[in-house]
């Protein structure tokens, strides 16, 4: 990992507990487009992840699902954690905060949410 990415995945993490997804996504893009594999495909998961929740609270279910749905394929080969992010607890999360929609037919928007908005965590 890149010290740029670092710092970027820092950032990203805080605006993301912040609720701020849009930011979020904006604070990895340059990290993204320098970074080489197996980074670029991780760094790709944390952005779907942020993305997700932006189209979820902007009631775009189909941006919401299908950001969703790659963020945990992006995301499946760096469990249990990499560069410093607990993967396994964010997809957990992100699991449990979008059972509902995903459980909705194609084309609902999303409902209210019964579980916390999904809150990355960092190892130390």
């Amino acid at each position: 990992m890149t010290e740029d990415a670092g710092a970027a995945i820092q950032e990203w993490a805080r605006l993301f507990n912040a609720g701020a997804y849009f930011e979020a996504h904006e604070a990895l893009e340059h990290a993204w487009l320098r970074a080489a594999e197996p980074e670029k495909t991780f760094l790709k998961g944390l952005i779907h992840a942020a993305v997700a929740l932006y189209q979820y609270r902007r009631s775009n279910g189909h941006g919401a699902r299908v950001k969703y749905g790659s963020c945990v394929g992006y995301l499946s080969p760096y469990h249990p954690s990499f560069s410093g992010v607990q993967v396994s607890d964010l997809v957990s999360q992100m699991d449990r905060f979008f059972a509902d929609l995903v459980s909705q037919p194609r084309g609902t928007p999303p409902p209210p949410p019964r579980h916390p908005w999904p809150a990355v965590r960092l190892e130390e």
